[in-house]
C-alpha cells in the first residue's frame, strides 16, 4: 500500500507591512516566525490557527507573536506579524 505523497508546501509571500514588521523583530522572534511560516506553508489550517473569515486566518505562534495570513493558489500570503507583548490599553496587566 502506497502512502499518499505529501502535498507541496506553499510559497510564502510577505506583504509590505509584514516585511517591515518582520525586520523589527528580535532574532529570537524572527526564528519563531520563520518556523511558524514553514509549518503554515505545509498545513495552512494547522492546530493553533483560527479562521477570521473572508479567507483570512490567524496563527498563534507564541504568547507574544501572531501572524495574520491567507492562501491564494500556491501562495501563503503573510499579511501581518503582530507582537502582542508590551503595553495594555488599561492597567499594567497585574
Amino acid at each position: 500500500m502506497n502512502a499518499a505523497a505529501p502535498s507541496p508546501a506553499l510559497e510564502a509571500l510577505l506583504s509590505v507591512q509584514a516585511r517591515d514588521e518582520y525586520r523589527a523583530l528580535t532574532e529570537a522572534q524572527a526564528a519563531l516566525v520563520d518556523q511558524a511560516i514553514g509549518m503554515l506553508a505545509r498545513d495552512p489550517e494547522a492546530r493553533g490557527t483560527v479562521d477570521e473569515g473572508q479567507g483570512a486566518r490567524r496563527a498563534f505562534v507564541s504568547q507574544d507573536l501572531q501572524i495574520r495570513y491567507g492562501t491564494h493558489r500556491n501562495l501563503l500570503v503573510i499579511a501581518e506579524i503582530i507582537v502582542t507583548g508590551g503595553g495594555f490599553l488599561l492597567g499594567d496587566g497585574a
